[in-house]
C-alpha cells in the first residue's frame, strides 16, 4: 500500500507535491485558501495524488491512526496560543498510526538573529514585545509563538510523541554544541507502537508498514 502523507500547515504545497511525486498518497491542509488552489493547480496538471483541504490543523476531521507520517514545515509557529498549540500537536498524534513519524520545522526562538525582520535577539522577547519593537523600528513581523528546542521537544512530549529528537542541517564536531542556537529547529518524534491512549468512538487503529518503519528510523 502507499504511504499516507499528512502535510499539516501546507502553505502553497510544495512538500505535498514533493512527497506526491515519489509515490505516497498525499493530503495537504492549510488555512488559506487561496494558497491551496495554486498547489491544486500544480497536482493537477502533474496528475500527481494530493488533496488539498482547507481546515485549522487544531481540528483535523480524519480517522484516527490513518497517517504514516506527518510534516509540519514552518507552520506551527503560526499558531500563537499554548492550548492551539497544544490541541494541533495531540491531532497530530491522534492521526497518526502507531509507529508513525512526524517531522517539524520551525524557526528557533535562541537563534541570534531574528528569522522575521533581521533584527538581533529579537526572538527572546516575549511574543507581543517581540512584535511592538518590530513595529517601533518599522520593520514587518509576522504573529508568531518561537520555541526553543528544549521547550519544542516538551511540547511533543506533552502530547504524547516518543523517541524525540533534534537534527542538524551540518556536521562536524561542534554541530551537537551549536545545534540549539540554529536558524531552523528540525525535529523527529513518533507515536508509540503502544500507547495508553484510550481510542476515541471512530479509531480504526492500524499499524505502520514495515517498509516505513524502517525508513523512519534511518531519519534518526
Amino acid at each position: 500500500p502507499h504511504t499516507r502523507v499528512l502535510d499539516v500547515g501546507c502553505g502553497f504545497g510544495a512538500l505535498a507535491l514533493f512527497f506526491a511525486h515519489h509515490g505516497a498518497e498525499v493530503v495537504a491542509i492549510d488555512a488559506n485558501g487561496p494558497r491551496l488552489r495554486v498547489g491544486s493547480q500544480v497536482a493537477e496538471a502533474h496528475d500527481l495524488p494530493v488533496k488539498f483541504r482547507r481546515m485549522r490543523m487544531q481540528d483535523l476531521p480524519f480517522r484516527d491512526g490513518g497517517y504514516h507520517f506527518a510534516v509540519m514545515n514552518n507552520s506551527l509557529c503560526y499558531v500563537v496560543d499554548q492550548p492551539e498549540r497544544d490541541a494541533a500537536l495531540a491531532e497530530a498524534h491522534r492521526v497518526l498510526r502507531p509507529g508513525g513519524l512526524l517531522l517539524i520545522r520551525n524557526p528557533n526562538r535562541l537563534h541570534p538573529v531574528d528569522q522575521f525582520t533581521g533584527l538581533p535577539l529579537l526572538g527572546l522577547l516575549p511574543r507581543r514585545g517581540a512584535t511592538r519593537a518590530a513595529a517601533l523600528l518599522r520593520r514587518a513581523r509576522s504573529d508568531v509563538a518561537l520555541r526553543s528546542e528544549r521547550a519544542a521537544t516538551k511540547e511533543l512530549r506533552r502530547a504524547g510523541f516518543a523517541e524525540i529528537r533534534a537534527h542538524s542541517r551540518s556536521g562536524g564536531p561542534f554541530r551537537t554544541t551549536f545545534r540549539p542556537l540554529a536558524r531552523y529547529q528540525h525535529l523527529s518524534a513518533l507515536r508509540p507502537e503502544t500507547t495508553t491512549d484510550q481510542p476515541s468512538a471512530h479509531s480504526h487503529g492500524g499499524s505502520t508498514p514495515s517498509s516505513f518503519s524502517s525508513s523512519s528510523r534511518s531519519l534518526r
